[in-house]
């Protein structure tokens, strides 16, 4: 996407062109499908199991995905002139299997719901945009445009992040890319290419004093802020981005995270770097500290509690060059370093690198053929997976998954 992604962020709430009419509801969707080959093999040993070899791999197998496909409405009413009310309502699908999407690839996020991707309600103007909802953070939405593979599928950013979810607050208590329940947003107007986007979610699960226990212990008060600013115009993009989560991982600890990146395009090619920087900081408290949401602080299969300070830095670089008319060729490389920390009780072998590669071909206004390959590499104890559509790494980590995909993505 070489041009405006401010744009862009505004036409996933209204219709970029032309814009609603009062009272008109609009019908739109993403289908995107394929028929794979995936694999994730080389897992470490688990921790007093029987020895057998590749007993935690998951060997090569067929699957047919569905990609993060969705259906929507939206709708929006003139109020007076320059301002609007708005609304929308999307729901993921799982055309594979027949039902309503998950929406977090941990599996603990929100299915089997109308509204389980981006939904809201608010007003827009010439002051900026004003809503409430579920919807996905400022600094997820800053460089969701910057992935060449749409940020789904086997071949999306898999290693930002730390995790794609849809969840409150109390869900997922490691993602920093996140589409947050109970949240309202405020984004600025396009000022001259510049944009700041902000997000609160609030602390709904603040418990009853009468029920404080030790998952929610005295003081639990979980909440979530975000911001990104971003810049475009018709060749340059960038992005700067800052979330905090309160009381997630430990009562009277936030943690945060720091991502920054950009693109340049000329003449059909498009290149790209962004980094980040997450920093969790654990209390020690067993109930928050927990090997399911956290692939750190474990060791072997056992759940254990730690406190500290717990550093994840990762970048990615990314390419697509446009072929002929209607092709394009995209790869990408993701690079997670070990998890640095005093946090750190799975061992210093945390990281990862991924490399993937494809093309696409638009064969109409609305249908595209693609093919995709990729493959991380984790080390000894790095548990990174595809962002949807996950194989399953062992629980011990060091597997490395990889694929093959040919598919359809078909856009109204």
């Amino acid at each position: 996407m070489g041009g405006n992604i401010h744009a862009w962020l505004i036409g996933l709430l209204l219709a970029a062109s032309p814009a609603l009419a009062a009272g008109e509801m609009v019908v739109y969707g993403k289908l995107d499908m394929d028929f794979e080959r995936v694999s994730a093999t080389g897992s470490t040993a688990l921790a007093g199991a029987p020895a057998v070899a590749g007993g935690n791999d998951k060997p090569w197998r067929n699957r047919v995905s569905s990609n993060s496909s969705y259906i929507g409405i939206k709708g929006a009413d003139d109020l007076r002139e320059g301002l609007q009310s708005f609304f929308q309502i999307e729901c993921g699908l799982s055309q594979d299997t027949g039902g309503a999407a998950t929406t977090s690839s941990t599996g603990n996020g929100i299915s089997n719901t109308f509204a389980s991707r981006n939904s809201a309600l608010g007003i827009k103007g010439d002051l900026g945009t004003l809503f409430f909802g579920s919807w996905e953070t400022p600094y997820r939405t800053g460089f969701n445009g910057l992935d060449p593979f749409g940020y789904t599928g086997i071949g999306g950013f898999s290693l930002l992040g730390n995790g794609h979810t849809t969840n409150p607050n109390v869900g997922n208590l490691v993602s920093f890319s996140r589409r947050q329940n109970n949240s309202v947003q405020y984004w600025t107007p396009d000022m001259g290419g510049a944009s700041v986007n902000f997000a609160y979610s609030a602390n709904e699960e603040k418990p009853a004093l009468g029920a404080v226990t030790p998952a929610t212990p005295a003081g639990y008060s979980p909440s979530l802020f975000s911001v990104s600013g971003t810049y475009s115009n018709e060749r340059l993009y960038g992005l700067l981005g800052y979330e905090r989560h309160t009381d997630y991982t430990s009562v009277g600890q936030s943690d945060y995270g720091i991502n920054l990146g950009g693109s340049y395009s000329w003449d059909g090619t498009k290149v790209g770097l962004v980094f980040e920087q997450l920093h969790y900081r654990f209390g020690g408290a067993a109930a928050n500290v927990d090997a399911a949401f956290n692939p750190y602080v474990k060791a072997g299969a056992a759940t254990v509690s730690a406190a500290g300070d717990l550093k994840i830095a990762a970048w990615a670089f990314f390419f697509s060059q446009d072929v002929g008319d209607r092709g394009q060729v995209r790869a990408a490389y993701e690079h997670a370093t070990d998890a640095t920390g005093s946090a750190v009780v799975a061992g210093a072998r945390t990281g990862a690198a991924k490399i993937t590669f494809g093309y696409g071909l638009t064969v109409s206004k609305r249908t595209e053929f693609y093919a995709v390959y990729t493959r991380i590499r984790n080390h000894a104890n790095g548990t990174y997976d595809f962002t949807t559509n996950l194989i399953g790494t062992a629980p011990t980590g060091g597997a490395h998954p990889q694929g093959i995909g040919a598919g359809i993505k078909y856009v109204f």
